[in-house]
């Protein structure tokens, strides 16, 4: 996989730094032209359950970040919704050495939804 990264990945989008940039600046989520995006009409959000995953080691993303997505997820009345931090950075979780344990949280919950 590390030989072949570039396949996975492709080469750096100016677009998404300039985004994760507008993000940052605004200090909430944005669109494409940096304008900050509304909160979320969240009476369709799936009511069976929501699995929030953050690495521990992100480096692109701070994980408090999914913490405070969590306490605004329960706030506003959305059920079932849990966090995992996971050790790792932020491609390590999905296809390094701890991607395993991420998949194995990942079916474990998605069992816990179907009844299983």
């Amino acid at each position: 996989v590390l030989e072949r990264i570039d396949d996975f990945f492709g080469p750096l989008d100016l677009d998404t730094v300039a985004q994760v940039i507008h993000m940052a600046r605004e200090g909430r989520a944005t669109d494409r032209s940096g304008r900050p995006v509304p909160d979320p009409d969240l009476q369709h959000w799936p009511k069976k359950g929501t699995l929030l995953l953050s690495a521990q080691d992100n480096g692109m993303v701070n994980p408090h970040t999914s913490l405070e997505m969590l306490e605004m997820l329960n706030g506003a009345g959305v059920p079932g919704v849990r966090r995992a931090l996971l050790e790792g950075g932020h491609q390590d979780v999905l296809i390094g050495k701890p991607a395993q344990k991420t998949w194995q949280i990942v079916e474990a919950f998605l069992d816990e939804q179907a009844g299983n």
